[in-house]
């Protein structure tokens, strides 16, 4: 809803993956498919592919202390206009 109603903003996705499960090439593919499935799902409520950042992590960072936890797609939005003025 926030990018809907802030046409200006932009939202970058953080894919992860376990790193203690798999292996690093699996991991990488499977972190670019999660931040794949968040932006795909993105554009089909209205928001425009130009706006959407994706980053695939794989299993180089760990931003939780829970394997589990880490099998994630983070998102991060953010309105460069704004950020600029700071």
């Amino acid at each position: 809803r926030y990018l809907n109603e802030h046409p200006n903003a932009y939202v970058r996705l953080s894919g992860y993956a376990d790193r203690e499960t798999g292996n690093s090439e699996i991991n990488e593919r499977l972190s670019r498919e999660r931040t794949l499935a968040v932006s795909q799902w993105l554009q089909s409520e209205g928001i425009d592919e130009e706006r959407i950042r994706r980053f695939a992590l794989g299993d180089r960072v760990q931003p939780f202390d829970l394997p589990e936890d880490n099998r994630v797609t983070i998102c991060f939005v953010y309105n460069p206009k704004e950020q600029s003025q700071k």
